[in-house]
């Protein structure tokens, strides 16, 4: 029989009981991908805010043979200038004298990585919106039992689309190896996808998965496979609306970014001391950074929009 006149931790909770974990548990992010194949600037300090780029357009074949005595007419190269202006953007956060005087020493580290990455999102995202609203695009209409689902013919028009237009492609080529069902790969556009359309992808006629690649140390972060002349890197960070997928092809310089340079670190943290709290009550943690990003060439990207 038990002795009811004893305290137990019902009566009287204690914190001995309570052990905190030091290790944090992993965080999920987002894989961060369509910020890394443009043309990337970086604009001076004290040169305002506006980057202006120019593409001069391809002269054409002269097919005219030149007389004995008088010159051809001369010609004209036409250009065309593109402009974005920079915005800033950023996010802070206030943490109190006490939790720093109180608190684990890896707490502000955690909040600064946290705080890092969602920069990064942040300026993926804005690249992720602006191929997204490109002009060059198509819905994919060959699908197998569903016709908006990702196949080999859509694909293949996309690229041969891109091709025509003059599109570089962005990878080399990748040659055979002596590794039993490695297969080459020839020089690619690339193409990102989300990861919701991944076991689609792999059910395109010809799809390769990295782990077959002739060199699959050579494959890029994220990247999930080929299919023909364009490589597959997949993100959970997508663009998505409704239950249609947007998946850009890109070529060589299809789009750009810039930045502002600077020799600071984005992120930003100031001590209880240097806050504007009179009595030191908290210090702030946060980034900013200035930031555009716009489309250069539509004949460079194609969106392939598609169900999944």
């Amino acid at each position: 029989m038990s002795d009811k006149s004893v305290m137990t931790t019902s009566q009287a909770p204690h914190a001995v009981n309570v052990v905190y974990q030091k290790q944090a548990l992993r965080t999920l992010h987002k894989f961060i991908v369509h910020a890394g194949w443009g043309q990337n600037y970086q604009m001076p300090l004290h040169a305002g805010d506006t980057m202006k780029w120019s593409r001069w357009s391809a002269l054409t074949a002269v097919t005219t043979p030149l007389d004995e005595v008088n010159d051809p007419n001369p010609i004209l190269a036409t250009r065309t200038d593109l402009s974005v202006s920079m915005k800033s953007y950023g996010a802070w956060m206030k943490l109190t004298e006490w939790l720093q005087m109180t608190g684990m020493g890896s707490t502000q580290a955690t909040l600064a990585t946290l705080l890092s990455k969602q920069m990064t999102l942040s300026l993926d995202t804005l690249v992720r919106d602006v191929l997204a609203g490109s002009y060059s695009y198509s819905t994919c209409s060959n699908g197998s039992g569903t016709a908006t689902l990702p196949n080999k013919t859509d694909i293949d028009t996309i690229v041969k689309t891109l091709y025509s237009a003059g599109a570089e492609m962005i990878t080399s080529r990748m040659g055979a190896a002596s590794g039993q069902g490695t297969s080459p790969l020839s020089a690619a556009f690339i193409g990102i996808m989300h990861t919701n359309g991944m076991n689609r992808l792999k059910k395109v006629a010809g799809f390769t998965e990295v782990k077959n690649y002739a060199s699959p140390g050579q494959a890029y972060p994220y990247e999930f496979g080929a299919t023909g002349m364009v490589r597959w890197i997949l993100t959970n960070n997508g663009y998505t609306s409704g239950d249609t997928y947007y998946a850009p092809i890109l070529g060589q310089g299809a789009y750009g970014e810039v930045r502002m340079k600077s020799g600071s670190n984005p992120l930003i943290y100031k001590s209880p001391e240097q806050s504007p709290s009179p009595l030191n009550m908290y210090g702030t943690l946060g980034w900013k950074m200035p930031f555009a990003s716009r489309l250069l060439n539509n004949l460079l990207i194609h969106v392939m929009r598609h169900t999944v």
